[in-house]
């Protein structure tokens, strides 16, 4: 949700008898065309919302004098925004609110002859910050029609996107023309934007075929086995875990454990065998890579294990003076890459442990991967203070577990002496604001990897806001805005550069520390 601040015009009119009451009247148009918008819908303090007619107007009446806010999103809620705005009794306020309003796009799959291609699946990918690098997502996928033709609607607008066309025995291809991701063209849309002729040729390929087996055979049942594309992109750029690779082609293999399977073009994959999740039973699993290039692979050999162990240990720093009973923390690892069945779009594998304070873990039975990591659970006051695996600082970045080597000691340090941070948030003449976000940055973030991964957020109601979680002690950047974050590496981007704006604070170890904060809007780019 984008909100953008606007001025509003007022006018004297003389009260009607009764008690004085407010009200507030306008008209909601699209942010582009500057048209009426007709069935948005537009609410007073989030309560119940009215809908526009096709002049784009509304109107709410017998409202309180005072300060509220204005809510407004268009019919396929593509777009959204708000103000606030203050009115006095018997003085009607008259605003004008812009939407940005979502589009569509519009293409065709082509062969290099220009024939439509049919049976295949076009994924719209959006850029996203994950422990604090920036990878490629799925935000929608569609099948292409007989005639190879391609349509996304409701795409939010001002947004970068990326197309990948995905066919088995052909050549992946992005938008416009690229096999590759770094070559890939991103496509922008104006608010309510119908955007067509976003054409992608997609190359036929020849096929190969690869067998082979799955060890240990004896009591298991069939396994699942996946074949997903290998990162191909440069990771610099785009970040090591580009979620393209959630297309794979799937086998079941035979009783004896033999696999056979067919499709694959020439390029680098992971093939990995894994048992069906089990209660009480762990997962066997293996990863291998291959190369297919120019010919059939035999003999591919998989052996099942039960993976990475880590042991780790927490340890206190500062422990919380008025602790009496004993402290725990939650552990919680998400695997970036990982064997799932076809389908399961937005379901998550994780791994969990608990440990006491002091204390240890352990985790067994981890593939090979990339693992997001948090904590969760701990005591009021405490913050984590620092986290290395191997020796190496992994607090908010992700754990790297490619080896036995790799896979630890894991250790995480607690502090007990975290602040808490409250404010007041007003508008230039110190009228409390209603609603919106307030950002907490710390003082030392680098980059935008950084702000993504250590951000502390929380929403201002009627004029106050807290943040509810124990804070490292230190100097912070504090931002009362109307921006509010998606998720993706554009929004993240955005706030980076409003930081200037920002307010810098000090959070005292041990202590609340207040403040009041002017609201600073934060318009369309």
């Amino acid at each position: 949700m984008l909100a953008v601040w606007i001025a509003l015009l007022v006018a004297a009119v003389p009260a009607q008898g009764g008690e004085a009451k407010a009200s507030i009247a306008g008209i909601v148009r699209d942010i582009a065309t500057r048209l009426p918008l007709a069935r948005a819908r537009v609410s007073v303090d989030s309560k119940e919302a009215v809908t526009t007619g096709d002049d784009g107007r509304f109107e709410f009446s017998d409202l309180a004098e005072g300060r509220h806010s204005i809510s407004a999103w268009d019919a396929e809620q593509t777009g959204s925004t708000w103000l606030s705005v203050l009115v006095r009794a018997n003085q009607p306020a008259s605003l004008e609110l812009r939407l940005k309003t979502g589009g569509t796009i519009c293409g065709r799959l082509v062969d290099e002859n220009k024939r439509p291609v049919t049976g295949a699946t076009v994924v719209l990918l959006e850029p996203q910050f994950r422990s604090g690098e920036v990878n490629y997502s799925p935000k929608d996928d569609v099948s292409v029609s007989d005639e190879g033709a391609f349509r996304f609607e409701r795409v939010p607008a001002e947004h970068d996107y990326l197309i990948l066309a995905r066919k088995a025995g052909w050549a992946p291809a992005y938008y416009s023309n690229s096999r590759y991701l770094e070559g890939a063209e991103p496509v922008r849309l104006f608010s309510g934007e119908q955007r067509t002729g976003v054409d992608i040729r997609m190359l036929s390929s020849a096929t190969w075929c690869i067998d082979g087996s799955v060890q240990p055979r004896v009591d298991l049942p069939r396994l699942r086995l996946r074949v997903a594309m290998h990162h191909s992109v440069d990771p610099a750029a785009f970040g090591p875990h580009p979620s393209v690779t959630g297309l794979p082609v799937e086998w079941k293999t035979a009783e004896s454990g033999s696999f056979h399977g067919c499709g694959l073009p020439a390029g680098d994959y992971l093939l990995s065998a894994s048992t069906e999740p089990e209660e009480n039973r762990p997962r066997l699993y293996d990863v291998v890579e291959i190369r297919v290039s120019g010919e059939d692979l035999h003999d591919v050999q998989l052996r099942l294990h039960y993976g990475l162990t880590i042991e780790g240990q927490v340890s206190w720093d500062a422990p919380p003076r008025n602790e009496t009973a004993p402290a725990r923390l939650t552990l919680d690892l998400s695997p970036f890459w990982q064997p799932l069945p076809m389908g399961s779009v937005g379901f998550k594998i994780g791994y969990g442990a608990k440990a006491a304070i002091p204390g240890s873990f352990r985790f067994d039975g981890l593939p090979p991967d990339d693992y997001e990591w948090k904590v969760d659970n701990l005591p009021e006051g405490c913050y984590l203070r620092s986290a290395t695996l191997g020796g190496v600082d992994v607090l908010g970045k992700p754990l790297r577990l490619e080896t036995a080597a790799d896979a630890g000691p894991l250790r995480i340090v607690v502090a007990g002496d975290g602040g808490l941070f409250r404010a007041r948030v007003t508008d230039s003449d110190n009228n409390p604001i209603p609603e919106g976000t307030l950002y907490l940055i710390p003082g030392n973030s680098a980059s935008e990897a950084e702000l993504a991964s250590r951000l502390y957020t929380a929403q201002i109601e009627d004029g106050r806001v807290a943040i509810e979680t124990a804070l490292p002690p230190g100097r912070y950047l504090a931002l009362a805005t109307n921006l509010d974050m998606d998720g993706t590496a554009e929004q993240v981007a955005r706030l980076w550069h409003a930081r200037s704006k920002a307010t810098a604070v000090e959070v005292a170890p041990g202590a609340v520390s207040e403040v009041t904060l002017v609201f600073v809007p934060v318009g369309s780019p």
